[in-house]
């Protein structure tokens, strides 16, 4: 059976610079891959990721395209100086601006689904099997 991971965005941290044209992107109908941070090495080929962004709510969902790897940092400065982290490819199938409030918020997740971690501090973690329905 697939597995499902949270991935997490805080803007605070790094600023997706093309993110209302993915937006845009994703109402034409259409799919697209993005590289994303996961703590986690576990992610497989074809396991639904899920995007919170951080003080929102889940805003994305897809599915890994390429499994982990290492790759420069996603903040440039770190980057410069040679470090990198963990990282997913994700083909990303839905994709919300919270302006439109078509995302799952992040209060509602954890009164319904109480036994998962909705605010974590890492990104790729796993989704409770329960849950991912």
């Amino acid at each position: 059976m697939k597995k499902a991971y949270l991935l997490t965005w805080n803007p605070e941290n790094w600023n997706w610079p093309d993110y209302k044209e993915k937006v845009k992107v994703i109402k034409e109908g259409k799919t697209f891959i993005e590289s994303w941070t996961s703590s986690s090495k576990q992610p497989k080929v074809g396991d639904q990721v899920f995007l919170l962004k951080n003080k929102v709510g889940i805003i994305g969902h897809g599915h890994v395209e390429k499994a982990s790897y290492d790759a420069p940092h996603y903040n440039s400065e770190k980057a410069q100086e040679g470090l990198t982290t963990n990282h997913i490819d994700v083909k990303f199938d839905w994709l919300m601006d919270e302006i439109e409030n078509n995302y799952i918020p992040i209060d509602l997740l954890e009164s319904v689904f109480s036994k998962q971690t909705w605010r974590p501090q890492s990104s790729g973690i796993e989704i409770k099997e329960e849950y991912i329905n």
